[in-house]
């Protein structure tokens, strides 16, 4: 099932194996199984259908740009750095 979806998506991202339901893909370690005859990959709290998580994470994981998987949209978003810790209270660069 999963390679079918794989194979039908336009464009390539490598894909390892980790074991039962676990793979590498591009950059991210998803989890796949079957849920009422339907291949769905796990995205934070719920789960997408393959072809789903195909159209929203495939292009930018060919690319190779770094996506974080968010919450009910299975929109992709760009991963941020944490806030430098100057300019607040109590931290070690505030004057």
């Amino acid at each position: 099932m999963f390679a079918a979806a794989v194979n039908a998506c336009p464009f390539s991202v490598v894909i390892t194996r980790l074991g039962d339901g676990q793979y590498n893909y591009g950059s991210k370690k998803i989890f796949a199984k079957i849920m009422s005859d339907k291949l769905v990959i796990r995205v934070q709290g719920g789960y997408m259908l393959v072809e789903e998580f195909l159209k929203n994470y495939a292009e930018a994981e060919s690319r190779g740009n770094e996506t974080t998987f968010t919450g009910g949209t299975g929109r992709a978003s760009p991963k941020r750095k944490a806030p430098s810790p100057r300019g607040r209270a109590g931290s070690p660069g505030f004057k």
